[in-house]
């Protein structure tokens, strides 16, 4: 039987509900740090959304995505206090984190579109700030 092999890049990771959280990308082209060189996002367009699971009706979560520098590849996303604070989570404190899925969508200029990065969201419940 065939090994199957992940190709897009997955990176978890963990936020506190009623808190802002933003994190940043630089996108390059190539396989390798020798052939990599930044990728001009001009006309691109993001997408990254959490669902509690993949086949969910309704995302959990859109984070608001902000092209930073488009010719060199900085996107940005934003998910934000007020929407963080509605989700539902389980734990009855911090230490017990919820999990989500999310995944990034790139959409190129020409219209073509792909998944740049995904994995589990896991959210601390808050007590103060709710």
């Amino acid at each position: 039987m065939a090994k199957v092999s992940q190709t897009t890049p997955v990176k978890d990771i963990v936020f506190n509900q009623g808190e802002d959280y933003r994190f940043q990308l630089n996108l390059y082209t190539g396989t390798s740090v020798t052939d990599k060189q930044v990728l001009d996002i001009t006309g691109f367009s993001f997408t990254c959304k959490v669902r509690g699971e993949a086949t969910d009706d309704d995302p959990a979560l859109t984070a608001i995505c902000t092209i930073l520098d488009a010719p060199n590849g900085q996107v940005e996303f934003h998910f934000k206090a007020d929407d963080t604070d509605g989700i539902d989570v389980d734990g009855s404190n911090y230490k017990n984190l919820t999990e989500y899925t999310y995944d990034v969508f790139m959409k190129y200029s020409n219209g073509d579109e792909t998944r740049i990065l995904c994995g589990s969201v896991y959210i601390s419940p808050s007590v103060s700030n709710r």
